[in-house]
């Protein structure tokens, strides 16, 4: 009768005399720290608007508190959903991020302007900014006061134009439920490009109203007098233009803007979130960010990863519902 003989892998007898001896097992390579390379940033706006110029600032301040860089790029398209898709698209190691606006969340989706768009697809980080509307008209302008303006818009319904960003998008949305609070009617003409557009129609007569984009966005031409404020969509006046009144200190209990939320794709670990959380954190708490973001009339307004993603649902439902009592009373 033959003997059975029982053969033993080398690898199990090298770890059976490893212990045997005394000696530790070997212990797995651990997983490469992040980051270890540059960090791309995608802007779905153009360059040179208020979203961009928000995202440069947070990258460059964010990198300051991680061992590389942090590089933006400008991917426009479909009211930022082109570049937001490529950010959905990516591999979710923490090397891709996004900023997002109003549209990103409400505009995008509701309207499915990009095929396979799903908030489902991204990890919010951050909510870095939030920015107020407002109304601002021309200086040579015959309206003094927002009264004036709602005087004159309920004797000509429907012919003062005011700029949009996108029809159906935020700022049309803010106006409609102003214009409904208010009992006026505009000519809405929208500007896709964004505040260079509107304020080139603006100055150009094209248009008697702006306000598609952020008021921040309209403080150099009411800084150099080619422009005025007459109101912000906003809880409290802004330090940098502590002569507009708000909305509500004019009777009209409406608060409406956009924000900059920063993500990443689906995925993406946890640990490495943190580090993304934490560096935009020390970037959004820096005196220079506060004093840049005072200085061009947008909000600081932090809120961490986990309370992101919960406002940011929250706020779309609330949109949601706006939308389809807007579009139920015919307004929209």
């Amino acid at each position: 009768m033959k003997k059975r003989v029982l053969l033993i892998p080398l690898a199990l007898l090298l770890a059976i005399s490893l212990v045997a001896i005394g000696c530790p097992t070997p212990t797995p390579t651990p997983a490469p720290e992040f980051p270890e390379r540059d960090i791309r940033v995608i802007c779905p706006w153009g360059a040179g608007g208020g979203t961009d110029a928000i995202t440069r600032n947070s990258a460059y301040l964010g990198e300051m508190y991680l061992p590389v860089d942090m590089f933006v790029e400008n991917i426009v398209g479909g009211a930022s959903g082109v570049g937001i898709s490529t950010v959905m698209a990516a591999d979710p190691d923490g090397y891709t991020l996004c900023t997002m606006t109003y549209d990103s969340i409400v505009t995008v989706p509701l309207k499915e302007l990009v095929p396979g768009y799903d908030l489902d697809r991204l990890v919010f980080i951050c909510r870095m900014t939030t920015e107020s509307r407002g109304v601002v008209v021309s200086a040579k302008a015959p309206w003094g006061t927002l009264d004036e303006l709602i005087e004159d818009a309920k004797k000509r319904p429907g012919e003062i134009t005011a700029s949009v960003d996108v029809i159906g998008g935020g700022a049309h949305l803010g106006y409609l439920k102003w214009e409904e609070a208010a009992g006026i009617e505009f000519k809405y003409i929208p500007y896709p490009g964004g505040a260079g557009e509107q304020i080139e129609a603006l100055l150009s007569g094209e248009v008697d109203v702006v306000g598609g984009s952020g008021f921040g966005d309209y403080f150099p031409i009411i800084d150099s007098g080619d422009a005025r404020g007459l109101a912000i969509f906003a809880p409290a006046r802004l330090p940098k233009s502590p002569d507009v009144p708000t909305l509500t200190e004019l009777g009209y209990d409406l608060e409406h803007g956009s924000f900059v939320i920063v993500a990443a794709p689906a995925g993406t670990p946890e640990e490495v979130v943190k580090i993304l959380e934490r560096a935009f954190y020390k970037a959004h708490h820096s005196a220079e960010f506060r004093d840049w973001l005072a200085k061009v009339g947008v909000e600081a307004s932090w809120l961490d990863s986990e309370a992101t993603t919960k406002w940011a649902l929250e706020f779309q439902q609330g949109e949601f519902a706006l939308i389809k009592m807007l579009e139920e009373k015919g307004l929209l």
